[in-house]
């Protein structure tokens, strides 16, 4: 049995922000599917009781190459209960152009100084 460590779990893909209708990880030009996930076993800063993520989200084409950019970046430092192990987030993915890509999620703890990636295959077909 592995030990528990910090790490980006439970991770699928909704047409909706709240994550209520599943969504395939192919799509067509044209369409926004959002990322859910949840971060997990993260440490607290012991001031604050907080956590302290840091959130990188980032879309690769075939070759490795980002495609937006710089990431976008989000911090959580507050609003995550005392009492709560673990807490969700999602980001946006507007399907642009067809090929193949990769939706790569990086969070930090800041606190404990740990870093968890997960890459998310995503295809997009042309809407002809």
């Amino acid at each position: 049995m592995l030990k528990a460590d910090f790490g980006i779990v439970a991770v699928f893909t909704s047409y909706d922000p709240r994550g209520a209708i599943s969504a395939p990880t192919t799509g067509v030009v044209g369409q926004s599917i959002y990322i859910q996930f949840s971060v997990a076993t993260f440490l607290r800063d012991p001031k604050t009781k907080q956590p302290n993520i840091e959130f990188l989200f980032e879309t690769l084409d075939e070759k490795g190459t980002t495609i937006l950019g710089q990431p976008k970046k989000q911090i959580q430092d507050t609003g995550v209960e005392e009492k709560d192990a673990a807490f969700g987030m999602q980001f946006p993915l507007f399907m642009s152009r067809p090929g193949k890509f990769t939706a790569r999620i990086t969070a930090t703890d800041k606190v404990a100084n740990k870093k968890s990636v997960y890459e998310l295959p995503i295809t997009v077909l042309s809407s002809n």
